[in-house]
């Protein structure tokens, strides 16, 4: 098939990409656009299978070299240009690109055609995580290179079978059925799922078949005009998918309509002549150039968006003008420098060459993704990344102090990860053990945890779940609330005489989403939500299951909650950000205020259960005045409420004090002194 037999095509692809370009700049203009890919994957399906209509081949394995040179040349050029130089941008310019995201692992994943299996763990396609990903966009790829490692058989056995149209369609009736079964378990899993999304590719080969029966791939086939009225039930789906969609639908039953729609478009225009507004708006001059731009622009465009996030900002009308002009220069710069050369040049002319080149360049582009991994503390440009020994709690491969060092074992069960740390080499170890349980904020306890287990010699054991604290005031998931009981339980079983029970936790509403650009509405207030979540009864459930005489319960009042996320706006390039406007301090009274129905729910708390003990973490994060999230220049959090590992240390002196009133050793002085504050 020549390049512009079927101009139509390049319009449906213009289309296609406009609104996905649309939806991720300005989401608000096309709210539905990201059902642009379902129309790509219809395309696909459909042009891949009649790109190969006047072909015939001796043998499945010259099928196999011709069809994968063929997806070679197409796919992977500009992929493995914009892959590692996007990373190398990322690693320069994005803060957490050592920690605390997944964006590493989706890259090199990307490399192998398989992100989508990475983003299906767990990333919400419209969440935050997924929109400052500069690779979140990938996962369409493998959806299509997974499709094509079962294509060729899929096509060659059409070709020599008349029922194995049939054995395509029963395939795709249990893809789109599948969607339901995904939507009743893992949205995020059947979301990216190539099984999920086979059905969409399916259809365009369906199409391809259909058609090719009526000979209408045939040299020269005419089919008459454009059929009006089917162009015009195509374009309404289309702009129904990319107007109204619902999102939570996708991709069963939600991309029906997109679907429908590009096949509609297909059957009214394929080997017709366009007669229509719609037919002569996909084959006019600019359409056939965007389409034919689309796969670079489709590459490019989101990790410019992405990029453009992490630094000044996609907020103001200059800045997306701005990020659409580079990643259209960026398109322009793939197409003609890489796509176009590589696809129609002699370089990769013979199979074997455009195969093994191709396959080189991918290998190519994960070395150097593996390279700049290991690099990026020196590539970066961020403080974050340049003294992530004061920024990002983590586990250590080996905590020492002369003969001392701490022997760490972890455990995973479900949603919470347990770590066991115990001191070996020096000294016989107590036979206490303090648990530190709780969400995410336990776990910022970590480089504490660890030092108090070194210098100490207690044991202590440190589980956590993101999300789910014990003893909450926010309203939570049944998977949490079914959680807790279970953490509680195993705590109440667990715990020893003379043992120590720390519970950490987010008790207080925050600001702003972690990565989030906008600041989250406090409605109705604290007070309701902690009436709407049944707070206090859960606590009191909660606190009768662990009070004994024998042990010690320590509960951590709320901490300071900031409305700007730290590591966004620590560095020179990201301060002007319209998150970062809200600056880095806030008044010790206003923070006092928002958190005061926490506070008293504690107080309720401690005066019904006497024996337990309440830490206020606030006078050590805050001075009299106000809370900053720094301190001597050393970030005091991460984001807007979870602390740092400086934090971490600081809260090191206040915590073993309290642990000292229960009869627990005293850390070395080393620890200690040095990281934080004088107490107040």
């Amino acid at each position: 098939m020549e390049r512009e037999a079927y101009p139509y095509i390049a319009g449906l692809r213009a289309a296609s990409i406009a609104a996905v370009v649309a939806f991720h700049i300005a989401p608000r203009s096309t709210p539905g656009g990201y059902a642009g890919v379902d129309a790509f994957f219809v395309i696909s399906g459909f042009i891949v299978s009649g790109s190969l209509h006047k072909y015939s081949f001796a043998s499945f394995g010259e099928f196999l070299r011709f069809f994968y040179a063929r997806r070679f040349r197409r796919i992977v050029p500009a992929l493995a240009v914009m892959l590692p130089t996007t990373f190398l941008l990322a690693a320069v310019f994005v803060p957490n690109m050592m920690f605390g995201s997944q964006m590493r692992a989706v890259a090199t994943a990307a490399c192998f055609g398989y992100s989508n299996i990475i983003l299906g763990r767990g990333t919400d396609y419209f969440g935050t995580d997924a929109a400052l990903d500069a690779f979140t966009h990938t996962w369409s790829l493998g959806v299509e290179e997974q499709f094509y490692v079962i294509f060729p058989a899929l096509f060659f056995l059409m070709r020599r079978r008349a029922d194995a149209m049939g054995l395509l369609a029963v395939l795709v009736l249990l893809s789109f059925a599948s969607g339901f079964d995904w939507r009743k378990g893992a949205f995020d899993a059947g979301f990216y799922s190539s099984l999920s999304r086979f059905w969409e590719i399916g259809a365009g080969v369906l199409a391809y078949r259909i058609l090719a029966a009526k000979g209408l791939f045939a040299p020269g086939a005419d089919a008459g005009a454009e059929k009006t009225p089917l162009a015009a039930a195509g374009a309404a789906l289309l702009a129904f998918s990319f107007f109204f969609s619902d999102p939570q639908t996708f991709p069963t039953p939600g991309a029906l309509a997109p679907v429908l729609g590009t096949l509609c478009l297909i059957g009214a225009l394929h080997a017709r002549r366009p007669t229509s507004l719609v037919g002569k708006a996909l084959s006019c001059g600019a359409a056939l150039r965007l389409g034919a731009l689309s796969y670079s622009l489709y590459l490019w465009h989101w990790p410019v968006i992405v990029l453009v996030k992490w630094t000044i900002g996609v907020d103001t009308p200059a800045s997306k003008l701005a990020a659409l002009a580079v990643a259209t220069a960026a398109a322009l710069a793939s197409y003609e420098l890489i796509e176009r050369p590589c696809r129609y040049g002699p370089l990769l002319r013979t199979h074997a060459r455009a195969i093994s080149l191709s396959a080189a360049a991918l290998i190519a582009a994960w070395g150097g993704i593996t390279l700049m991994r290991a690099m990026t503390p020196w590539l970066s440009a961020s403080v974050v990344a340049q003294n992530s020994h004061d920024w990002f709690p983590h586990l250590d491969a080996a905590v020492i102090d002369g003969a001392c060092s701490v022997a760490t074992e972890k455990f995973v069960d479900g949603e919470e990860v347990e770590l066991r740390m115990t001191r070996v080499g020096c000294g016989p170890p107590d036979d206490r053990t303090l648990y530190i349980v709780g969400d995410s904020h336990a776990w910022a306890y970590l480089d504490l945890a660890e030092l108090y287990a070194l210098r100490s010699g207690t044991r202590v054991v440190l589980r956590y779940a993101s999300g789910c604290v014990l003893l909450h005031t926010l309203p939570i998931s049944s998977d949490c609330a079914r959680l807790a009981s279970r953490r509680t339980e195993r705590l109440a079983a667990e715990a020893k005489a003379g043992d120590a029970i720390f519970l950490p936790g987010l008790r207080t509403l925050r600001w702003r989403r972690n990565g989030a650009d906008g600041l989250e509405p406090q409605t109705p207030d604290l007070a309701s939500r902690m009436q709407e979540a049944n707070a206090l009864p859960d606590a009191r459930a909660t606190l009768q299951a662990l009070d004994r005489p024998d042990i010690h319960l320590l509960i951590e009042a709320p901490k300071p909650v900031h409305k700007t996320t730290f590591f966004r706006c620590a560095d020179w390039f990201d301060r002007t950000h319209p998150a970062c406007a809200e600056g880095d301090r806030v008044p010790r009274a206003e923070e006092e205020a928002h958190r005061r129905p926490a506070m008293e729910l504690l107080a309720t708390l401690k005066a019904e259960f006497p024996r337990v003990e309440i830490f206020d973490p606030l006078p050590f994060l805050c001075e009299a005045d106000a809370c900053a999230l720094h301190r001597d220049g050393r970030p005091l959090f991460w984001d807007g409420d979870h602390i740092s590992r400086f934090a971490s240390r600081v809260m090191l002196r206040p915590i073993a004090e309290e642990l000292a009133r229960f009869g627990f050793p005293w850390p070395h002085a080393a620890s200690i002194g040095s990281a934080g504050p004088a107490t107040p």
